[in-house]
């Protein structure tokens, strides 16, 4: 006979990572792809406060908007675009650890060592 347990805790998934810092205040945030940067492109740093990252996605777009025409600037848009898709959230990750934040349990510790964001 097999015993069914239930937990009361909802479970956290895999891509959720909760930092913390010295004042007490949480951070969640998620890993692997970000489809807000699809949407909404560099506005998504703007959003969450991460302004540096905003302007690594801004310049470029604005230097190729003046430099080349239009296709070519569709095109840089679209690659930058496509690059913050799969790494924003490690970007953002990063630098809230330089902030001081660190990882709230063992748990998100060891995934941002598997993610190999951190190194032990």
């Amino acid at each position: 006979m097999d015993v069914i347990v239930k937990s009361d805790e909802k479970k956290k998934r895999q891509s959720d990572i909760v930092l913390v810092n010295n004042a007490g205040l949480y951070k969640k945030c998620d890993l692997g792809t970000n489809l807000w940067c699809l949407l909404f492109g560099g506005f998504v740093p703007i959003f969450k406060g991460d302004f540096k990252i905003s302007l690594i996605y801004f310049i470029p777009v604005i230097l190729s908007n003046m430099i080349f025409d239009e296709i070519s600037a569709f095109i840089v848009m679209a690659g930058f675009t496509i690059f913050f898709i799969f790494n924003y959230n490690k970007m953002r990750i990063k630098n809230l650890l330089k902030k001081g934040y660190y990882p709230a349990t063992e748990d998100d510790k060891q995934i941002l060592i598997k993610e190999k964001i951190i190194y032990s």
